[in-house]
């Protein structure tokens, strides 16, 4: 009744939603000229424009008045202005629309539906911002029909739709595509009633086209029309045996609609030949801005007349033999989603209006699998937050200590038996599955790190940095003098310091404090020897904080070696992720390119552990050449496969040259490559064999075994495969060609390295040095070189010194973190400046945007980078208030962890969250509610609701329901979430 007395008033309306962001609504306020009146609902909060000339009344306040003298008010003609809607902007600002009454009158002709219903009940589900919303209303008001309007939550609920449809007895409905693909699973019974059903807004998908029509029991019609041409100016009612050739057709135009397909040169296109898609008669007026309507609305000649159109921006063609009109895609970069119009301009200036982004764009992706939605990504380049870095590495060294503390070693004291000291293994899990490592390839890799730091010598003091439970301690040469150990956990350094006061091998001469790596000086006076850091780089916050703890050693004069062991490589670390994702996905059809593509993004960017490349540490020589005198990078030598020894390497600093131990040189030119000669085992004994009165043989680039087929598996992920049929294998298949492909490849493992020196009559040393460049491959050196009193001989191997900037030598978790928080201040930014479906669910952080030839941003390769996101995580659509106690409790606990405000519904990772803000979050938890709640829940339930359900069931389990007591053993204000409340 409004909307037509306001016509009839001659004057033109314009649709605001009240969801929309009061930024946005007052943009398209201030654009509009003159005199505005504002009609607010009931219930509607004045938003507060403080705009001149803009009058705001509420709709109840109208009832009242008279106007007189209305036989003299002046006719609407078919010119008159009638509406404006306002769309994207590619400026970065919505653009109205001007919509005329003679736009309107079109659809007073029913005959554009054959078979149309009658009485006809239509159902009004659309955002009334959106002009699909004055078609349901104008066509079935003009040619007689009923309009339904139907409550927004009752559009989200299936069930309560069809109620809504049978109550009402509605008969005809017109749904965006998304709408239709949600209802098609929910709200099959609404369609079952249905005498039309018009679908339009964006493409719609031909397999939802042929499920509905098993469905809808009259006609089903794709309706097309762009805001500029007045609602819905092509229509095609789809037959009973449509094939679908090229989707779902467009149809021709309606009454009064010209629509046409022009070249570049505006001319007519033939048959069958791609051109822009125009429309003529019964386009808009133009836009409220006279400057946007240059290349959109223009005169044409069609049949030597001059028509005024519209030009889309579709890609369209008239099809041969019927001259149907077929959709392309766009020219541009406008696109729909969810029936709304979006121009990737506006989204992209919304993101630039932040004051960290210094540049943004945006891509599609999705849309090619069955069932599988458009969807948006955003690509930002965020200005580094500098004030926020010291404090975050400070909260990543103490979570780390949380971690220890209150997790891993809480419970040491009880956990380990006496007769295990020294190889209780506590703590060590696999990554890829979270399942202890077997206990027999635990000690093989202990034996392993205590042999290389060793190295056939007595160390006298040892300073080891990060004791634990004691495992090398307690493993330690009988010649120790004394050690100092280092430990952020109280609880375990208790544990070690009882431990060696039973024993008499180590009672006088060792001890262990409380600390964090950086706190050596405050021990006072130290005379090491031997510095041991086993297994504990990975849990330092920054590369600069490792390089801090390494230059304070190394001023120590005492320090001969320092041992790194267990160090998680960086430069084979998309093996070790791809490895993951294949045992995460299965062996089976779900380990395609893509899903294994998407779920090594997820696992890395999950990660929260320090990764080193062995360069981080061969650099040192060079950096500091009047300290350093040697660095070893040494492969694990173990017959074990698994993780351990597959993804990580021992780095062995050696300093101040007061010994004569030489430091043998190889000649770059007496490389013998592995992989380019072909050769395999016995190809390689055979030649030692030949080679065996020369004192050395240097073999490069030998494939690593435990890591070969992982390596495959990335080589064929990085392919741009012209091989479409390779593409199209099945996971299963897919992994079962890299496999034999792997088998046909020679590769050998360290032991196998040594059994082949001892059977040709050399001695070898192996590197790990250039794992950067040789794709995870080792490097050998058989030698006869003098024996010394050490078990190995010092080599000088060729490393990936020059090849590598020393920024990209390791990770950096807290930049991801930082990202991650960057990217939450961009979504949160965009929330309030455009509509909820302008806003991409995922907004990616790059250091550079990538460019193309041109010098513009390369959306082909952000496209491809897209396709490689994980899909988000989200949980059944929740209100943003938590509704029990349990609720509450849990987001002010999650608040005070993230230090910024944590609404129920947020997404744990979503928001920046890892395993260290896990242990701190349950440890509040268990505190609070004394409720046993672990990490994998959190991993498990990442969506706070969710995680409130574990945590009801966990308390739920601790207190049997008792008599008279509710049965959830909680009053109701703590009772789960019902499907109605999640909607």
């Amino acid at each position: 009744e409004f909307n037509t007395g306001i016509l009839k008033a001659s004057l033109a309306y314009l649709p605001l939603d009240v969801r929309s962001p009061v930024a946005r609504m007052k943009d398209i306020l201030s654009s509009v000229s003159g005199n505005t009146i504002v009609i607010m609902g009931t219930g509607v909060e004045d938003p507060g424009f403080g705009l001149p000339q803009l009058e705001l009344v509420r709709i109840t306040d109208t009832f009242d008045e008279t106007i007189e003298d209305v036989q003299n008010m002046s006719r609407p003609s078919a010119t008159s202005l009638a509406y404006v809607v306002f769309t994207s902007g590619s400026t970065g600002k919505p653009k109205g629309v001007m919509i005329e009454h003679r736009a309107i009158v079109r659809l007073v002709k029913s005959d554009n539906f054959p078979n149309f219903p009658s009485p006809a009940r239509m159902s009004h589900v659309f955002n009334a911002a959106f002009d699909g919303a004055s078609w349901e209303m104008f066509w079935m008001l003009l040619n007689g029909g009923t309009v339904v309007c139907i409550d927004y939550l009752a559009t989200l609920d299936g069930k309560e739709l069809a109620a809504v449809f049978a109550k009402e007895r509605v008969n005809c409905a017109f749904l965006a595509p998304a709408m239709l693909k949600l209802y098609l699973t929910d709200a099959r019974e609404a369609l079952k009633n249905l005498d039309f059903l018009a679908v339009g807004g964006e493409k719609f998908d031909p397999r939802d086209a042929a499920e509905a029509m098993t469905l809808v029991r009259g006609n089903i019609a794709n309706v097309y029309g762009p805001t500029e041409a007045g609602m819905i100016s092509t229509c095609y009612t789809i037959p009973k045996d449509e094939a679908f050739t090229n989707g779902v057709q467009l149809g021709r135009s309606i009454y009064n609609s010209g629509a046409y397909v022009m070249d570049p040169n505006q001319q007519l296109a033939g048959l069958g030949v791609m051109g822009e898609h125009l429309f003529g008669d019964g386009v808009g007026r133009g836009y409220t801005k006279p400057e946007l309507n240059k290349n959109r609305f223009i005169d044409v000649t069609i049949e030597g007349k001059t028509v005024r159109a519209y030009g889309t921006g579709d890609r369209m063609r008239a099809r041969v033999g019927d001259g149907l009109l077929e959709f392309f895609g766009r020219l541009d970069n406008q696109f729909k989603m969810r029936g709304q119009r979006i121009e990737a301009g506006e989204v992209e200036s919304a993101m630039l209006s932040h004051k960290r982004v210094l540049n943004a764009a945006i891509v599609l992706r999705g849309g090619q699998e069955e069932g599988e939605q458009l969807e948006m990504v955003g690509f930002i380049v965020a200005d580094d937050d500098d004030n926020t870095e010291e404090e975050e590495t400070g909260n990543q060294v103490e979570g780390w200590q949380d971690h220890f503390e209150s997790g891993m070693y809480s419970d040491i004291s009880t956990a380990v038996d006496q007769s295990a000291i020294g190889n209780d293994f506590k703590g060590w899990t696999s990554m890829y599955d979270g399942n202890d490592i077997d206990k027999g390839e635990m000690q093989e890799w202990l034996d392993d790190a205590i042999h290389t730091l060793h190295n056939g010598q007595v160390p006298h003091h040892v300073l080891e940095i990060g004791t634990g439970s004691g495992m090398i301690l307690f493993n330690l040469n009988p010649g120790l003098q004394s050690y100092v150990g280092l430990d952020p956990s109280k609880s375990a350094v208790e544990f070690v310091n009882r431990a060696i006061e039973s024993s008499p091998k180590f009672a006088g001469k060792a001890k262990v404090h409380v600390g964090m790596a950086t706190d050596v000086n405050k021990l006072g006076e130290l005379h090491p020897d031997l510095v041991v850091f086993n297994s504990v780089v990975q849990y330092f916050p920054t590369p600069e904080y490792l390089t801090e703890v390494i230059d304070g050693l190394i001023a120590i004069p005492s320090v001969k070696r320092i041992f790194l062991g267990d160090i998680r490589s960086y430069a084979t670390n998309r093996h070790f992720l791809a490895a993951r994702a294949i045992h995460t996905l299965g062996t089976n059809n779900n380990a395609t390119k893509d899903r294994v593509r998407q779920k090594v993004q997820e696992l890395e960017d999950r990660e929260e552990e320090s990764l080193v490349e062995p360069a981080f540490f061969t650099t040192l020589k060079e950096r500091r050449p009047d300290v350093v005198k040697h660095v070893e990078v040494i492969p694990k030598n173990m017959k074990a496969t698994n993780e351990l020894i597959a993804y990580r390497y021992t780095a062995v600093v050696h300093l101040r040259d007061e010994t004569d131990e030489p430091v043998y040189p190889t000649e770059k030119d007496s490389w013998i490559d592995f992989e380019e000669k072909q050769m395999d085992k016995k190809a390689l004994l055979d030649h030692l064999r030949l080679s065996k009165d020369a004192m050395s043989v240097a073999v490069s680039n030998i494939t690593y075994a435990h890591t070969a087929f992982e390596r495959r598996i990335v080589e064929s992920l990085d392919e741009d495969s012209k091989d479409d049929a390779k593409d199209t294998l099945g996971g299963a298949a897919w992994l079962s060609a890299v496999r034999s492909e792997t088998e046909s490849r020679a590769s050998l493992t360290v032991p196998e390295l040594f059994e082949i020196a001892n059977e040709a009559g050399f001695r070898v040393e192996v590197s790990a040095a250039r794992q950067w460049s040789q794709n995870g491959a080792l490097d050998a050196v058989f030698h006869h070189f003098p024996s010394s009193n050490t078990d190995r001989t010092l080599i000088q191997f060729p490393t990936d010194n020059q090849l590598r900037s020393s920024l990209t030598l390791a990770n950096r978790p807290l930049q991801k973190l930082q990202r991650r928080r960057a990217a939450l201040q961009v979504r949160e930014s965009l929330q309030s400046l455009v509509p909820t479906y302008m806003v991409p669910p995922n907004i990616v952080v790059l250091d550079t945007m990538p460019l193309n030839t041109n010098g513009k941003i390369d959306r082909k390769e952000l496209t491809r980078r897209a396709r490689t996101l994980p899909k988000q995580q989200t949980a059944a659509p929740v209100p943003d208030f938590p509704i029990s106690d349990i609720e509450i409790t849990l987001c002010e606990e999650a608040t005070e962890v993230f230090g910024m405000k944590v609404e129920i519904s947020d997404h744990f990772f979503q928001l920046g969250g890892h395993s260290l803000l896990a242990t701190k979050l349950i440890s509040r938890i268990q505190h609070r509610l004394h409720v046993r709640v672990t990490v994998k829940d959190v991993f498990d339930s990442p969506v706070f609701a969710d995680l409130a359900v574990i945590i009801r069931q966990g308390l739920a389990m601790q207190n049997p329901v008792a008599e008279g007591q509710d049965k959830q053993g909680w009053s109701s204000r703590v009772a789960p979430r019902t499907e109605v409340e999640k909607m």
